[in-house]
């Protein structure tokens, strides 16, 4: 399993779908992240912190969670000293890029990725 506290950096609308990029990153800067959600998903702000936790295991409900998806690793290379992740949830992206440790994941594999704190707070119903 792999934690990041993470802030919401910014959020762009793909064209001619209501899906949003929501761009995520380490408060240091070392990582970052991109992961695609239907707009009507969830209410979000620019700066909200929160917690992103990557398992190959479904995790316990929790009242901290929320969002939970579930995807499948497709690439994993490195770049120098910098490691890119993309994995697909359903047809839509989410990628990591930065100083990753993922000795524990493998291409092909299945991942749960959970959303943690104050990101994505207000779920519309």
């Amino acid at each position: 399993m792999m934690k990041w506290k993470v802030v919401l950096d910014g959020i762009e609308p793909l064209s001619d779908y209501d899906i949003d990029v929501l761009s995520l990153k380490t408060p240091d800067g070392s990582c970052s992240f991109k992961l695609e959600l239907p707009r009507n998903l969830a209410s979000y702000r620019i700066g909200e912190q929160g917690e992103l936790v990557m398992s190959k295991t479904r995790p316990e409900p929790s009242a901290e969670q929320r969002i939970v998806v579930r995807g499948m690793i497709y690439k994993i290379r490195r770049e120098g000293g910098r490691l890119t992740m993309l994995a697909s949830i359903g047809g839509l992206l989410f990628s990591a890029i930065g100083e990753l440790d993922l000795s524990d994941f493998n291409e092909g594999e299945y991942v749960y990725l959970t959303l943690k704190g104050g990101l994505l707070a207000a779920l519309s119903s």
